[in-house]
């Protein structure tokens, strides 16, 4: 039976943003995902790295560190692999009516924003930036918005970690606390796979981490989003766009509509009501764009959120050899890498959680 010190439920960013942290401490690592890796709400087509969140652009948490902890991980992924899968395309945030570019105009303006990652834009200048966008009163120019394949990513960090011995179980599981508190993980049905021991478990499954008895009283919020790749004849932005639902491209010939956000849902499969909704933005934000395209591919996930839309980090309270970390909603690819450093350097060196992230507000 193969020991590890840390085995992590969860293949998606968190678990291998955690994973990759693992192998920088010289720590021990399993990961397990029956899904595979991104096989859950990480497996969108195309994400963003945007540091203006929500729906008037305000400056993310810790957008600076968040920032330069992913980027340091896409360069370390993308020179393992021969397939490019980021880009820096900036992200272009057209106002849709007056109240929303009133209080984007302001968040642009108070804020704390690092040199040169906003700009205040009239609708003059946005159309310099893009002739077919609709404009109402203005805009953001975010410049330093990144672009990812997050497949692919994920991918090539998957390559990486097997390379540095980390272990994988992608298959159904079963895990078990030992009297000692360290786990079990075993096959869920009679295999000849074998079994593992992990001394401590961080569970970064998402939304069904709420799921496991261990975490079934934690407030996890599921919310679907769905997401739609068209084909164009013509799609020549270097940009992408952001207003009520995203729009970027790393190719001439597709681009991919994304992402609803829905709370009351019934399956967790694509459905016409996504379909119908984004192509509704697109020929509202962008009609030209609408206007020689067509849906290809729908894609859905269901993503872990919380009441106050942070993630959560943090000690199971009876169990000190479990950790939990979820609850990236959809900003997984801004927090992921720099939130891991942050569970590592706690459960290394008991460094205290950032209060708006820790499991103890709750």
């Amino acid at each position: 039976m193969s020991t590890y010190d840390i085995g992590i439920l969860g293949g998606g960013l968190a678990g291998m943003s955690t994973a990759l942290e693992c192998t920088r401490k010289g720590v021990s690592v399993l990961l397990i995902d029956p899904n595979g890796i991104a096989g859950g709400a990480s497996g969108t087509p195309l994400g963003l790295v945007n540091p203006a969140t929500g729906r008037f652009a305000s400056l993310s948490w810790r957008s600076g560190l968040c920032f330069e902890a992913i980027t340091e991980n896409l360069k370390l992924a993308q020179a393992q692999s021969s397939k490019t899968f980021y880009k820096r395309t900036g992200v272009l945030r057209p106002a849709q009516n007056g109240d929303i570019a009133v209080k984007m105009k302001k968040n642009s303006e108070t804020q704390s924003w690092p040199d040169q990652w906003n700009q205040w834009l009239n609708c003059d200048q946005v159309k310099t930036i893009n002739t077919e966008v609709h404009c109402v009163d203005g805009g953001v120019w975010i410049p330093v918005g990144l672009t990812v394949n997050i497949k692919e990513y994920l991918s090539a960090l998957y390559h990486i970690l097997k390379k540095k011995d980390v272990g994988f179980c992608l298959q159904p599981y079963a895990y078990t606390l030992n009297q000692d508190k360290t786990w079990t993980i075993s096959p869920a049905e009679p295999s000849p796979a074998a079994s593992f021991t992990c001394s401590k478990l961080i569970t970064c499954s998402g939304v069904s981490a709420s799921e496991m008895p261990e975490w079934n009283t934690l407030p996890l919020i599921p919310v679907k989003g769905q997401c739609a790749t068209f084909s164009t004849s013509q799609y020549d932005y270097d940009h992408a766009i952001s207003a009520s639902g995203y729009v970027s491209s790393l190719a001439d010939d597709f681009f991919v509509m994304g992402s609803t956000y829905e709370h009351r849902f019934d399956s967790m499969l694509p459905d016409d009501k996504g379909k119908a909704y984004l192509e509704q933005r697109l020929s509202t934000v962008i009609p030209a764009l609408y206007s020689r395209s067509s849906v290809q591919e729908m894609w859905a996930g269901v993503r872990a959120s919380t009441p106050n839309r942070m993630p959560v980090l943090g000690r199971h309270p009876e169990i000190e050899t479990l950790f939990l970390y979820t609850g990236l909603g959809s900003k997984g690819m801004l927090y992921s890498a720099y939130l891991s450093r942050l569970l590592m350097e706690f459960i290394e060196f008991e460094q205290e959680l950032p209060a708006e992230v820790s499991i103890l507000r709750f």
